[in-house]
């Protein structure tokens, strides 16, 4: 920490900001360790690191399913506005 205090406070803002983007990163690998850790006890360690793998790649494909088809629907929506008059976000 004694390093840290001799640094620049931008610098130091910038590495906070490049802290928070790694944990923020490093998220799934978190959720695919706790859901091990939850479901081990009942599966054991091998069927319980499958188990998670799974739903986190569930989740993510459901995630992405979900992003395409907002920008669809916004894309139709979008097709209906006639120019020089402001789009309806609601």
């Amino acid at each position: 920490m004694e390093l840290l205090r001799g640094l620049p406070a931008r610098f130091k803002r910038y590495l906070g900001a490049i802290a928070l983007f790694g944990v923020g990163d490093f998220s799934h690998a978190l959720l695919v360790l706790a859901a091990t850790t939850l479901l081990t006890p009942s599966m054991g360690v091998v069927q319980a690191a499958q188990v998670a793998g799974l739903l986190y790649d569930w989740w993510r494909r459901k995630l992405f399913q979900y992003g395409v088809w907002r920008i669809q629907s916004m894309c139709i929506t979008n097709d209906s506005i006639q120019p020089n008059q402001p789009a309806d976000l609601s």
